[in-house]
C-alpha cells in the first residue's frame, strides 16, 4: 500500500490588531508530523505569550514523545503541560488570569488523531463536503445544551444569547472542562484536506468561501496564502 505523506504549511497574519496573539506550528517526518493553531485570549494577560508558550511546549514534547506513546495519550499528558503554564503565566501578571485555545492535529501512517480546546477549529474537506470536526467550547453551547433539556425559556436563551462567544473552556483555567479529541485514529484518504484555523478565519469567510479557496489551490503553502489573503481583502475591524 502506498503510504500518505501529507503536505504541511501555515501563514498567519496580525490583521488590524496591534499585536499578534495567534501562534502556530508545524513538524513534519516523511509520512508523519504533527500542526498546531492557538489563539491567546485577547481579553486576559499575555495573549501572545500564552499561545506562543502552548505551541512551543507541544512541539517540544513531540520532539520527546516515545514512539510507543499512543497519540490520545501525547495530547492528554501536553494539555495539562500547557494549561499549567499558561495558568501560571497569568497568576504573574495584573489580571490574575491568561488564556489561549488550542486545535492540534498528528498524522501518522495515514491515521489522525486531534485535540482541540476553545474555538479554534478543525476542518476537513472529503470529496467535495467541508465538515467540522470539532465544537466551540462557548456559552453558546452550554445555552444549546439548556434549550434541548427545556431549562432555559426561549426569552432568556435570546437575551444569554448576546454573551455566546465567550468561551468556558480554554488552556490556563488549571483544569479543563471541555476538549475534543478522539482516542480511535481517523483514517485519511490522499485527497483529504485538513484546516486548522482560528475565529479570525472562520469569523471572517463563510465555509462556501473557505470550500472554494481550498479547490482552487494547489499546494498546501499556496491555500494558506489565499485564505490569508481573502481574510485581509474583507478588511473586517478587529480581526
Amino acid at each position: 500500500m502506498k503510504k500518505l505523506v501529507p503536505q504541511m504549511a501555515g501563514m498567519s497574519l496580525l490583521g488590524t490588531r496591534q499585536e499578534q496573539q495567534d501562534s502556530f506550528g508545524i513538524i513534519q517526518e516523511k509520512d508523519r508530523g504533527i500542526a498546531v493553531v492557538c489563539d491567546g485570549m485577547g481579553g486576559l494577560s499575555f495573549g501572545q505569550q500564552a499561545s506562543q508558550g502552548a505551541v512551543s511546549i507541544l512541539l517540544e514534547r513531540y520532539h520527546n514523545k516515545p514512539k510507543e506513546c499512543p497519540f490520545p495519550d501525547f495530547f492528554q499528558e501536553s494539555l495539562e503541560y500547557m494549561d499549567e503554564y499558561v495558568y501560571k503565566l497569568g497568576r504573574s501578571g495584573t489580571q490574575g488570569r491568561s488564556g489561549t485555545t488550542v486545535v492540534a492535529v498528528a498524522i501518522e501512517e495515514g491515521k489522525l488523531y486531534w485535540l482541540s480546546v476553545g474555538d479554534s477549529r478543525l476542518y476537513l474537506l472529503r470529496q467535495g463536503a467541508l465538515l467540522c470536526a470539532t465544537q466551540d467550547h462557548n456559552y453558546r453551547l452550554l445555552l444549546d445544551q439548556r434549550r434541548e433539556q427545556g431549562t432555559i425559556s426561549p426569552q432568556e436563551y435570546e437575551r444569554e444569547m448576546e454573551r455566546g462567544n465567550a468561551l468556558v473552556s480554554y488552556i490556563g483555567m488549571k483544569g479543563i472542562s471541555l476538549m475534543d479529541g478522539n482516542r480511535s485514529p481517523f483514517l485519511l484518504q490522499a485527497q483529504d484536506t485538513l484546516l486548522l484555523m482560528s475565529d479570525g478565519v472562520y469569523r471572517v469567510l463563510s465555509q462556501d468561501a473557505i470550500r472554494t479557496i481550498v479547490e482552487s489551490s494547489g499546494s498546501a503553502s499556496e491555500l494558506a496564502r489565499h485564505l490569508c489573503e481573502r481574510v485581509e481583502q474583507e478588511s473586517r475591524p478587529n480581526q
